[in-house]
Formats: C-alpha cells, sequence, structure tokens
C-alpha cells in the first residue's frame, strides 16, 4: 500500500492536468440545457463529427475499492475509418492526479445513430504536459469495449499500471 500511495504521490511530478484541444476538460458543473437532445453526430453508423459524453465513472482498485467519479467526459472523434477515444482528466485512485489518456486507433462497427468497438490490448497515450501525447506504456489497456446507443455510451476496460489491475466502468450522456 505504501507503495501505491508513493507512485500515485509521485506522479504530479510527470504529469499537470492537461487542458485537450480538441474536446476540452471538466469544466464543472453542467445544466440539462448543454445535454443533447439528439444525435446527429452519428449518421448511418459513421461518425460524422466527435461526440462528447459527460457521466461518472467507477475504478475498482486491486484491493477490491471502488472510486465513483462524477461530471467525467470521455469523447469520441473520428479517425479515418476508425475513431479516437478519449478520457478527460481521469484518475484511477484517490489520490491520483488527474490525467487524460487517449486510445486510437479503434475499429468501430455501426449502425443508425449508434456504434460499438472492442479492443483486446493496446498502449494508450497519455497528454504529458508540455510534450503533448505520448505513448504510456506503463497503463496498458487492455479489454477495452464500448458502445454508443442514441444519446448513450458506454464504455468499460482494464488498465493494468505497476501497481495493479483497475477495472474501469463508464456510462455518459452526449452532450451538444
Amino acid at each position: 500500500m505504501k507503495k501505491l500511495f508513493l507512485m500515485l504521490f509521485a506522479l504530479p511530478l510527470f504529469f499537470a492536468a492537461c487542458s485537450d484541444d480538441d474536446f476540452g476538460g471538466n469544466e464543472g458543473p453542467v445544466t440539462n440545457e448543454e445535454l443533447a437532445t439528439e444525435n446527429n453526430s452519428i449518421v448511418d453508423g459513421v461518425i460524422v463529427k466527435p461526440l462528447t459524453f459527460l457521466g461518472s465513472y467507477t475504478v475498482t482498485d486491486p484491493q477490491g475499492g471502488v472510486l465513483k467519479v462524477d461530471g467525467a467526459k470521455f469523447s469520441i472523434q473520428a479517425k479515418d475509418a476508425d475513431l479516437g477515444f478519449y478520457m478527460h482528466e481521469v484518475r484511477f485512485a484517490d489520490k491520483m492526479p488527474p490525467l487524460s489518456l487517449r486510445c486510437e486507433p479503434v475499429a468501430y462497427t455501426g449502425e443508425g445513430d449508434g456504434l460499438g468497438f472492442r479492443v483486446e490490448e493496446m498502449t494508450p497515450d497519455a497528454y504529458i504536459n508540455g510534450a503533448g501525447w505520448q505513448a504510456f506504456a506503463r497503463y496498458p489497456v487492455s479489454e477495452l469495449e464500448g458502445k454508443v446507443k442514441g444519446l448513450n455510451f458506454e464504455v468499460c476496460f482494464v488498465c493494468t499500471p505497476p501497481m495493479g489491475r483497475y477495472v474501469v466502468a463508464f456510462e455518459g450522456r452526449l452532450m451538444k
């Protein structure tokens, strides 16, 4: 436990909260007026413009503890025939500083105003202040599976940093 605390305490030396130029971070409370009432970002199963979802996620740590984070933003955007999946200012432990991660390219299948994707294993990129997006092999992602259905987005994955296995599950609603 001391090692985990020390590693999480040391993370601020390497990362600062980023501002992702494409989508923004978690800027605070969102009103219902900022939530979408229709999904015109996916047309006939194809992403035609970026989607940002507001919701909450839970993280189950290696000891079985659960962290719940409300007001989280996860985004999807087209990357040629694939998609890019962005997690804005996430943290996997209570004392961990926020970190923005992206997974791309991710193949997807779509139908109507929805889509789905699954990736067995990949190395995400992390936004590192002053250096931009960098491969982040210390936080491998596996069992990444997500779906958009209308206005709703669900995604879950496993992240296995040196501190152990963390299971993350997000549910959110499309923003305007």
